[in-house]
């Protein structure tokens, strides 16, 4: 039910004349929309399980995983999402192509991005971030990706969103850079001195991915795929429950988002 007030609101400079402003109360909120943005992780490469509906690509790794099991503990409620996943981008252009994602909800793709496919276009009420791997593959300099993952947070919440960033999940220890540093301890690095500050900073939740991974002492060969670079089922697994413990615990009863 949605109720309306009419507020008598003065002015100093329309002294003597009054102004009506509608504030509407909303008592339930009846629908849940969450924006996925990163890389090919977000994506779901690596994923050898099939969507559950074919049509729809954006159904795949950990974030349609994170829609099936909300969608499990709110059924009540209306939840879809938007998997803005981009294979191969690094944070500069992440950071290009964030504002236009988010506030045009523009898919890059032909195949669409939004689920489930026939839902209403609906603006997200949470932004999931979620990227730079592929920079510290190409050993780009710490400044650089810190800089622009902080101008997607800004930008997320200068349009009053409410946002969650994500460490970066681990690679194979066998994995060099391209200045030949350890890829793993690259993101090991970074995840501890640069997005842990930035969800900090901006007092957002942190989803520790990488932390998830490291509490199976055999992630290596249990939750990754094939070319050590991205997870496999079982990672995915793994992200989406690092996410999903996140969100439950600022959820009410009714599935209603009430946390930043």
């Amino acid at each position: 039910m949605v109720g309306i007030i009419l507020i008598l609101a003065w002015g100093p400079a329309e002294a003597g004349k009054s102004l009506y402003l509608p504030l509407i109360l909303k008592n339930e909120c009846t629908n849940f929309t969450f924006l996925a943005f990163g890389d090919s992780i977000t994506t779901g490469y690596g994923s050898v399980i099939p969507p559950n509906d074919w049509y729809s690509i954006p159904h795949s790794g950990y974030v349609g995983r994170l829609y099936d099991d909300l969608h499990s503990l709110f059924p009540r409620q209306d939840i879809s999402f938007y998997n803005m996943g981009k294979g191969g981008e690094t944070t500069d252009s992440g950071s290009v192509r964030f504002g236009p994602t988010i506030s045009q909800l523009a898919c890059y793709t032909a195949s669409g991005c939004k689920y489930p496919v026939g839902h209403a276009e609906v603006l997200p009420t949470l932004i999931l971030i979620m990227e730079g791997t592929n920079d510290l593959n190409i050993s780009n300099p710490f400044d650089t990706i810190d800089l622009n993952l902080r101008a997607m947070v800004s930008t997320a919440l200068l349009y009053d969103y409410k946002v969650m960033i994500a460490t970066i999940p681990p690679v194979c220890n066998s994995l060099i850079t391209l200045n030949g540093d350890s890829f793993f301890s690259q993101i090991e690095s970074f995840n501890s001195q640069r997005i842990t500050k930035i969800a900090s900073d901006y007092q957002i939740p942190l989803v520790d991915v990488f932390a998830y991974f490291l509490s199976n002492r055999e992630w290596e060969s249990q939750l990754m795929y094939s070319d050590c670079e991205h997870p496999n089922d079982a990672g995915y697994e793994v992200i989406k429950q690092a996410f999903l413990d996140q969100i439950k615990t600022r959820m009410t009863p009714n599935g209603c988002y009430i946390s930043p």
